[in-house]
């Protein structure tokens, strides 16, 4: 099963249930076949960035949960830095340093 106070398939079944929609109904609506929808709820399979996407969209939930859920940077996190060369920079930067204090560390032993 999928790690998390609530797995992201057990997420997504409350989702559904709550709004009283069959898996054929949500899956047409997100793109996929009911039998994978089915697969991700009952912790069978990880959804894709995309279809994460998707489901945030026609749940009208904030996408970053469902990533949390799955233990996975957000898509938006991940766009943004596409778009940003100062935060690869800035990322770039903070690598560097942390691999630096990390040997000075294995030198203090």
């Amino acid at each position: 099963m999928i790690q998390g106070k609530m797995g992201i398939g057990k997420y997504l079944f409350e989702l559904r249930l709550q709004n009283r929609l069959s898996l054929a109904k949500v899956s047409i609506h997100v793109g996929i076949n009911p039998m994978a929808l089915s697969e991700i709820e009952r912790g069978v399979r990880i959804p894709n960035d995309k279809l994460l996407r998707n489901i945030a969209n026609f749940f009208n939930v904030d996408e970053n949960i469902l990533f949390n859920l799955v233990g996975k940077v957000p898509l938006g996190a991940k766009e943004e830095l596409e778009q940003s060369p100062v935060l690869q920079k800035t990322l770039l930067e903070i690598k560097k340093v942390k691999h630096v204090q990390e040997t000075k560390g294995r030198a203090l032993y």
